[in-house]
Parts: structure tokens; C-alpha cells; sequence
């Protein structure tokens, strides 16, 4: 059996974590092989030995890795939190305040459309399973639980509060009011399922 060269399995990762962070920073169409390959100090060339593809498929790689580190974190999350669907959200927003942003509607709405349309639409399939899908479920097994009213439909309800996150992020970082992410997430919880208006 073959052993694995752990350094082409550390260039991989460090090729992997660049073109994440950049591609999740200004989006598919923004980044070139050029801007990673500048970033990472090799030559543009050097990248097609981890994705002969090219672009698309080393944002390919890319997104698979990010959405598998997603859901398990987040199934985790809301797996680890008390059988209640404002502890479960809390524990999940938690997680995913504890990463890099993750734009997920840049990239259902943005990027997949300028992705070949096979490759586009299994990487909105991925991207959805892996963050709406699993929010998705937690509100409906609320919903069988009778904690939450029958509408809006749970997928509604979980781009509303993946909306609420990415919302959190720009507060907390472009308007610079630090340390208060987890407390504005809290709060906008209780207005996702609660509702602004005093209670009669």
C-alpha cells in the first residue's frame, strides 16, 4: 500500500484554506487562480497540480470541504443543545458565529450561476443540505413538538434566521461592535420567534 506524502497533504490543505478564504471573502467571480496563487507565493501553474480543472474546481473542493465542516458542526450544535427549539437555534448560530462567514446566499444566488449547471446545481444542493436543510429539520421537529405555529414554511423560517446570522456578522465586524455577536444573535432569535409585538 501506497503511504500518503505529508507534504502534498499540508500544500493541499494550505492551497484548500487560501482559495476558502478568498472565494468566501469576494465571492466566485471576483477570485482568479492568479489572486490564489499570488496569496499562497506560488506559481499560478503550481494550483492545477491540486485542481486540474481549474477555478471551478478547486471552488468545487473548496465547498464540499466547507459544507461537510458545516453540517457536522451544526448537527453537532443543535444535537448538544436541550430538546427546545430556541436552545437549539442559539447553539446553532453559536457554531456558526464561531467560523468564517459563509455568505450562503452569495453562493446559492451569485455563485453556482456562473458554475457549469451540473456543477452548480449539485453545489446548491450541498450548500443547502448542509446549512437550510439541517435548520429546516430542527423547526419542523419544533413544529411536531407544538412549540411553533404551522406557517411560515420551515425552509422560510431557516433562511430567515441564516439571514439573521450573516446580518450579525456585518454588525459585529463592518460596523465594528465587538464581543456582542452572541448576544445580538440571542436577541434576534427572540424576535424570529416571537415577533416584535408585545404579547396580549
Amino acid at each position: 500500500m501506497r503511504r500518503r506524502d505529508p507534504s502534498k497533504s499540508l500544500a493541499r490543505a494550505r492551497v484548500l484554506d487560501v482559495a476558502e478564504r478568498l472565494f468566501h471573502e469576494r465571492g466566485y467571480k471576483a477570485v482568479t487562480m492568479r489572486d490564489i496563487a499570488d496569496e499562497l507565493d506560488i506559481r499560478q501553474a503550481s494550483l492545477y497540480y491540486h485542481a486540474p480543472g481549474g477555478k471551478e474546481e478547486l471552488y468545487a473542493k473548496v465547498i464540499e470541504r466547507s459544507m461537510e465542516r458545516h453540517q457536522a458542526g451544526l448537527q453537532e450544535a443543535i444535537d448538544g443543545a436541550k430538546e427546545e427549539i430556541e436552545s437549539q437555534l442559539r447553539a446553532a448560530a453559536g457554531w456558526l458565529l464561531s467560523q468564517p462567514p459563509i455568505h450562503i446566499t452569495r453562493i446559492l444566488t451569485s455563485d453556482v450561476t456562473s458554475l457549469s449547471e451540473a456543477e452548480g446545481e449539485r453545489i446548491s444542493t450541498l450548500a443547502f443540505d448542509s446549512t437550510i436543510g439541517i435548520i429546516s429539520k430542527t423547526v419542523k421537529a419544533a413544529r411536531k413538538r407544538k412549540e411553533l405555529r404551522g406557517t411560515p414554511h420551515e425552509d422560510i423560517v431557516a433562511n430567515a434566521f441564516l439571514s439573521i446570522v450573516d446580518g450579525v456578522w456585518y454588525h459585529a465586524d463592518v460596523q465594528q461592535l465587538k464581543g456582542t455577536k452572541e448576544k445580538m444573535a440571542k436577541d434576534m432569535i427572540k424576535v424570529l420567534l416571537q415577533g416584535l409585538r408585545p404579547k396580549s
